[in-house]
């Protein structure tokens, strides 16, 4: 269940049932969130999270969520961590890091996959160019979508149109016909490159900003220092007329 790269004998002692033939991590369907690290997926009742270590040794981590935020991690290390909050937050990359810091994963370099190669963000200028002025689509997101976006819970598609005056305008469709939300936020780029916004009622009214990663045309959003990152879709214009 940890990956292909602890499957070596220096491993086994701490992840004996874990890394059994079979155990892979699949994708569960379109729109589940991506991390720094890749896709996470679902096997057997366990979502996991995958993370590459310093050593470049990669492990898809089984963890179990719940509503508002309270978490369980199951370690490669033999450890295992819990979170229990009411927050609505939902990254376990703390948890993860400080398990690893009391006890190190145990799989060798040698063990590793190689890793994918690294992306550089668009610019600035390069933001202000794409972004203005354009709509962007989310795949559908289900189980917990982004909670920097819409609900924390419902499945749904998300929908933002990046007005040039600094308005962005958002609408959340719910997939279980319980309706649309709307919102009306401000979005703006700062000087190192991250597209920053804050909406009038979700994500609790706080401003978050994101390094903004471009294949074609979706745009990949990633928090600083946190390991989600939302994909979306560009549409030329304003399509949905907002």
């Amino acid at each position: 269940m940890l990956g292909r790269a602890c499957a070596g004998k220096s491993s086994r002692r701490h992840t004996k049932t874990s890394c059994r033939k079979g155990g892979e991590f699949t994708a569960p369907h379109d729109g589940w969130e991506q991390v720094t690290f890749g896709e996470g997926g679902y096997h057997r009742s366990l979502w996991s999270v995958p993370y590459r270590t310093a050593n470049e040794s990669f492990f898809q981590i089984p963890s179990m969520w719940g509503y508002t935020g309270s978490f369980g991690v199951l370690l490669p290390n033999g450890l295992s961590a819990f979170r229990f909050a009411d927050g609505q937050y939902y990254d376990v990359h703390t948890m993860v890091l400080a398990g690893e810091a009391l006890r190190p994963f145990p799989c060798p370099a040698g063990s590793a996959e190689a890793p994918p190669p690294a992306r550089q963000p668009l610019t600035a200028s390069k933001l202000r160019t794409e972004l203005a002025c354009h709509t962007l689509y989310s795949g559908p997101m289900h189980m917990f979508p982004s909670r920097d976006l819409a609900h924390p819970l419902l499945a749904g598609h998300v929908t933002l149109f990046v007005a040039a005056d600094g308005v962005l305008y958002g609408t959340f469709k719910v997939e279980t016909d319980l309706g649309t939300e709307y919102d009306v936020g401000r979005w703006h780029i700062t000087a190192d490159g991250q597209f920053c916004r804050q909406w009038h009622v979700w994500g609790s009214q706080r401003e978050h900003c994101f390094a903004v990663y471009r294949d074609g045309e979706t745009f990949d959003l990633q928090v600083r220092d946190r390991w989600g990152t939302v994909s979306l879709r560009r549409n030329a214009g304003n399509p949905e007329r907002y």
